[in-house]
């Protein structure tokens, strides 16, 4: 398996008390820095950022990664994007060898509250749901989902479209056997996709395009592969409202909605839908074949500043409580892992309310629910201050202070 193979995928007390952020110097783009080039235009006119001070990134695994990526916004086509370089190249590859799905939760996949904050299923059972209240599909359709994993993707699909054929693609076959249990699953394809030879009415990359290196190219062989009439499916971070994808060392482009559409316009697809509403900091897109209607360019660097602002003032906020209190964290996915790692010798617990992670250990610490929670606990939320809001809100107890970042 070559490198350019393995890069294309992955693979309180009654009230809540709110920390105020210590004042934070937004970052600076230094005018001298040397520019590097763009994976989406293909230009060398990326600027790099000063980072903050942290020495380790996470994988999208949720592993610590003991260096931190050069990122930069495009001048040209406003892209933020990492530094593709050799080294980042070889540690990705380092990622991808030893890959482990859904770790936090024991390969079981990440469930998504409602807005309400009340009810959560599994993200692809949201993703099936929009496709079907969003665009008319025929039942008899056959779905690649690439970069299928254990097929969490192809089961939801299953269970809404039961005559349909499904197909599924990855860079190994370690999930094989698994994937052969799905009702209806016909052909496993890995490697690179050109090999493909199918039309497919629904193609689907669930948490895919952020890994890859040409976005624009790997989606026009992708069209390639859609019927005339059929759709594709992503879902990826939304960069601009999830702060901690910029700490995440494997996705080598942090899309917006803005340039999500520009990629896929240059590709060849027109959108048909668009939400960042659907699943909290995230993006799902629906697009078919189709012309390329330009939009505008937001200015990308405004949301990067503002997001390394804000994890630099979460872990002050979090150190600072730390010093009066014993601290559990809320949460035991990608930023509330970071978060543990920065605060050096933390001997608290990860809080969690997704029950497929209950019992289970990150780093040695153990994962607990609300409910196990010792009398008189400071929690703090490592997430944005709505979401965390409502969290603290509907988790409120007289025996639990929850703490976020104001």
């Amino acid at each position: 398996m070559t490198l350019t193979n393995l890069l294309y995928f992955l693979m309180l007390f009654k009230r809540t008390k709110t920390l105020l952020s210590p004042n934070t110097n937004l970052v600076k783009i230094p005018s001298t820095a040397a520019k590097f080039k763009c994976h989406i235009c293909n230009k060398n006119t990326t600027v790099p950022f000063e980072l903050w001070d942290f020495d380790k990134s996470i994988s999208s695994d949720c592993k610590l990664i003991k260096s931190k990526p050069t990122i930069g916004n495009c001048l040209y086509c406003k892209s933020t994007v990492k530094k593709t370089s050799t080294t980042w190249k070889n540690e990705v590859s380092k990622i991808y060898n030893n890959y482990s799905i859904y770790s936090d939760s024991g390969g079981s996949e990440k469930v998504v509250f409602d807005s309400n904050q009340k009810t959560q299923k599994p993200r692809s059972e949201v993703i099936i749901e929009t496709l079907i209240n969003k665009v008319k599909l025929p039942h008899n359709m056959k779905i690649l989902d690439i970069g299928t994993g254990s097929g969490v993707f192809l089961k939801a699909a299953n269970k809404n479209f039961a005559s349909a054929s499904l197909f599924g693609h990855d860079i190994n076959d370690n999930f094989m056997s698994e994937l052969e249990t799905i009702p209806n699953f016909k052909e496993f394809f890995y490697g690179n996709i050109d090999t493909i030879q199918t039309k497919f009415e629904l193609i689907s990359l669930i948490h895919v395009l952020e890994h890859v290196l040409d976005p624009i190219v790997f989606l026009k062989q992708i069209k390639t592969n859609l019927t005339k009439d059929g759709y594709l499916i992503i879902n990826v971070p939304d960069s601009e409202n999830n702060p901690i994808d910029l700490a995440i060392y494997d996705h080598c482009t942090h899309f917006q909605t803005t340039t999500l559409i520009n990629v896929l316009g240059k590709a060849g697809f027109e959108v048909s839908f668009i939400s960042n509403k659907k699943i909290p900091r995230e993006i799902i897109i629906i697009a078919k074949i189709g012309k390329y209607k330009s939009i505008s360019k937001n200015n990308e660097t405004n949301f990067v500043r503002k997001n390394t602002a804000y994890l630099k003032s979460m872990y002050m906020c979090a150190n600072n409580l730390r010093k009066n209190f014993e601290i559990d964290i809320f949460g035991s996915s990608l930023a509330s892992i970071w978060l543990a790692d920065q605060l050096s010798e933390w001997k608290g617990n990860f809080v969690d309310e997704d029950k497929n992670k209950y019992k289970k250990k990150i780093n040695g610490k153990p994962i607990v629910s609300p409910s196990e929670v010792k009398k008189e606990t400071n929690i703090f939320i490592p997430l944005e201050k709505e979401i965390s809001k409502a969290i603290a809100k509907r988790l409120s107890s007289k025996n639990v202070t929850y703490h976020y970042t104001n």
